[in-house]
């Protein structure tokens, strides 16, 4: 399938799916209006796909962007929405000018750069000569659709000059992607590794705390993985609670700064004189090459960071979030930007202190029962999962939170499903994984096409992984088939070969067998089945919403006709 035919594919499937409800009479309208603008400009693509044409074909692709912006839409990369340019240009300029968030600037972009520029000299980092800009991306997942922000960068401007013919070899032969940098890239890529390094030894110093108390006090989790693993771990005891979801609200935008680079500080503190004891001497946060570590050794080859320095990196990339927009500058002067390599790490430190501050008042007040009820609990940057209990108070953490749970004892959790199920003979935890595509108006494309400029084995990769993160999430033998069926009928509707992922699941099941405490005779029973069907049945609609959970059904054979009666 051609780029033009899969592209022209989609066009038809969004037509059909987004102007259903309207009169016969719009839909026809917009239809032949979208149709026909994307005739005219991926037609022009089609019949210049050789290289020499390519400058024609990209020429051809912008004449989109003379009334929209393509943008890549929340959730899924795969996926672009176009919107309006003076709509997107309009809730751009709110955001910058009507939110408390972000201040307009006297200042010269030259004036800030040139004193990021001075920052980075006396720290030895490379400087890239120029501000982030604002961008939204669409969250059509929700409800009510609205507009993510973040504080993008790009390869313009940057200190490393090169050949521009040998950059354009590098690209087309998929050896190097091009580096995106800011002014801030290298503080912010500098303060997140050390950051990871003080929540990794405040996570070690939690865990033999708890261990010995039962009490915890580091919430913070990087991946589902550790959590399913809980779960299944502790299903006796969390078996007989109810699971609960809540979600921060505009977390990157609300707190105060000074009050985040307070709680990281002191967060940091509390890792260094951990550190320290374990020890038995003074250290600092070193680095050599990409990893940091606690150590005291200064090797020549390695950059160290004493706390009040760590303080200097913190309060520079919290300070100076300066974005452009429209010839003009803007700094963000509440919160941290949503975009920065080290964000998320500042804002799982910042919440770990309030929730140790939650934790230790519970504890001084003899509250020690209260305090264990969270012993479960854990957060993915601004989601929370507990049980039983609700998080620590919203005036802790100086921002609100709501509840997301899907209904009494069934909640989702980065991208698992938690389900209760309750009798009056047992109770039991059913998990499954959660399928995000579910939640848009549309299926969103998960997969690249195999006849895509992709490397060969990318599907058979995409299964394997999807059977690892299936058999780590699932519990239970049938939402573990339905997962697979998935994924299976939308790989091979994106034409990948049925024979080599037969391949990947057999390797799969002798592999794992045992580990996940899976039964491998019925899986390969089953994936049998499932292959059989598929060939059989030729689903074409899996990539829509109804996912194709099952072969589509064969026409029914026409009735037989009635024998001649007896003369």
């Amino acid at each position: 399938m051609s780029l033009y035919d899969s592209m022209r594919h989609d066009v038809e499937e969004f037509v059909d799916l987004n102007f259903g409800k309207c009169s016969e009479n719009e839909k026809s309208h917009f239809a032949a209006t979208l149709t026909q603008e994307f005739d005219a400009v991926l037609g022009t693509l089609n019949a210049h796909t050789d290289e020499p044409h390519l400058r024609d074909a990209l020429r051809a692709l912008k004449k989109l962007q003379e009334h929209l912006v393509i943008l890549p839409v929340d959730k899924t990369s795969h996926d672009f929405g176009f919107i309006c340019k003076e709509k997107y240009k309009e809730l751009v300029r709110n955001e910058l000018q009507q939110s408390s968030t972000y201040q307009q600037l006297d200042s010269s972009v030259e004036s800030i750069l040139q004193q990021h520029q001075a920052f980075n000299k006396s720290h030895n980092f490379p400087h890239s000569n120029i501000l982030p800009y604002l961008y939204g991306i669409p969250k059509l997942h929700k409800p009510q659709p609205r507009m993510r922000y973040i504080a993008g960068v790009s390869e313009k401007g940057n200190a490393e000059k090169k050949d521009e013919q040998k950059v354009q070899d590098e690209r087309r032969a998929h050896k190097k992607q091009p580096k995106t940098r800011a002014s801030t890239t290298p503080a912010h890529q500098e303060a997140s590794g050390i950051l990871k390094l003080v929540l990794a030894t405040l996570q070690g110093k939690d865990e033999v705390s708890r261990a010995k108390t039962g009490i915890r006090r580091f919430f913070v989790v990087e991946s589902i993985d550790g959590v399913a693993v809980h779960i299944k771990t502790n299903y006796a005891r969390l078996r007989k609670k109810t699971p609960r979801t809540f979600d921060f609200k505009e977390m990157y935008t609300k707190i105060p700064q000074q009050r985040i680079v307070d709680y990281v500080m002191l967060a940091v503190l509390e890792a260094f004189e951990y550190a320290k004891s374990e020890k038995g001497f003074d250290l600092k946060a070193q680095r050599s090459k990409h990893r940091f570590e606690f150590s005291n050794a200064e090797a020549a080859d390695m950059t160290a960071y004493s706390v009040e320095e760590i303080r200097e990196l913190v309060e520079f990339i919290v300070g100076n979030t300066f974005v452009t927009n429209g010839g003009r500058c803007y700094q963000q002067v509440t919160g941290i930007p949503m975009g920065g390599n080290a964000s998320p790490d500042l804002a799982n430190l910042y919440c770990y202190w309030c929730e140790k501050l939650y934790i230790d008042s519970l504890i001084a007040e003899g509250r020690h029962e209260e305090a264990r009820a969270h012993a479960d609990s854990v957060r993915f940057i601004d989601d929370f999962l507990t049980w039983g209990v609700r998080p620590p108070p919203e005036a802790i953490y100086g921002m609100e939170y709501s509840e997301t749970s899907k209904g009494v004892d069934d909640v989702v959790f980065l991208g698992m499903r938690i389900r209760a199920e309750r009798d009056i003979k047992t109770d039991y935890i059913r998990l499954s994984v959660l399928d995000k595509g579910e939640e848009f108006p549309w299926y969103p494309i998960k997969y690249t096409h195999a006849e895509s400029t992709v490397p060969r084995n990318t599907g058979t990769s995409i299964f394997k992984g999807a059977l690892i993160r299936a058999a780590r999430i699932c519990n239970n033998m049938p939402d573990l088939k339905v997962e697979i069926m998935k994924v299976y009928y939308r790989l091979r509707n994106r034409g990948f070969s049925g024979r080599e992922l037969r391949h990947v699941f057999d390797t799969f099941v002798t592999q794992t067998y045992g580990k996940y405490e899976l039964d491998a005779r019925v899986l390969s029973r089953f994936y049998y089945y499932v292959g059989k069907a598929y060939d059989e049945g030729r689903p074409t609609n899996v990539e829509k919403r109804f996912i194709g959970i099952r072969a589509p059904q064969q026409p029914a054979a026409p009735p037989e006709s009635p024998s001649p009666p007896n003369e």
